[in-house]
């Protein structure tokens, strides 16, 4: 052992630095990590934002709480379909209503607030396909006048938008945690107000607008 130590290779201690390695290698070993217990996680992430928006249909579910639809006609109603996570609208002439429906030159408001689920603010963004007419937005919050009180919370649901009317599409905003809560038609609620008007020269008949929520 003692000869094997003083061995030399170009003036290189060979036996000293062999053992100096096995020495590494045995402590490398057994200071190595020993995986005992590996399992996966599954997580399932919810859809943290949901449309509020007014549903005659459910008065006591999703649309209670949240500002009716108006506009320059009376004789048009909102339609709603789909899911409450992405609802579908269709402007219709009310069945049996004397008039005209929605025509050039008319226009029609939607309130659409965000129920975040959530407990942190949110960036939210709009693009949209309108088909031939002018799609337009305000977004401001419902600061009353306090008009009744329901469940608990403070309702103005006569709060319509006020200001300048900027395009909908590549409109941002963010909304923060509310757990879900609360609709448009309760004060400090914050509104999206998407107006849909009719130019002159708009073509009779069916169309669609395809408006595209985002969020991140």
């Amino acid at each position: 052992m003692k000869s094997f130590l003083k061995k030399k290779w170009h003036r290189l201690p060979v036996g000293i630095i062999t053992l100096i390695l096995l020495v590494c290698l045995v402590a490398g070993s057994a200071f190595a990590a020993y995986d005992f217990f590996i399992s996966p996680l599954q997580v399932e992430v919810e859809e943290a934002i949901v449309l509020g928006v007014w549903n005659p249909t459910d008065p006591d579910h999703s649309g209670w709480d949240n500002l009716e639809p108006y506009g320059s006609v009376d004789d048009v109603e909102i339609v709603l379909g789909g899911t409450e996570s992405n609802p579908e609208f269709s402007i219709t002439t009310i069945p049996g209503y004397a008039g005209a429906g929605l025509v050039a030159g008319e226009y029609i408001v939607i309130p659409i607030n965000f129920r975040n689920a959530g407990d942190g603010e949110l960036p939210l963004g709009a693009s949209v396909d309108v088909d031939g007419f002018l799609v337009e937005c305000i977004w401001q919050t419902n600061t009353g006048p306090e008009t009744s009180v329901e469940s608990g919370q403070s309702m103005c649901r006569g709060f319509k938008a006020t200001g300048t009317w900027a395009s909908l599409d590549g409109w941002t905003g963010t909304i923060a945690g509310n757990g879900g809560k609360p609709g448009s038609a309760v004060v400090g609620a914050k509104v999206l107000f998407v107006k849909i008007s009719a130019p002159a020269d708009i073509a009779p008949g069916g169309h669609t607008i395809t408006v595209t929520f985002s969020r991140g």
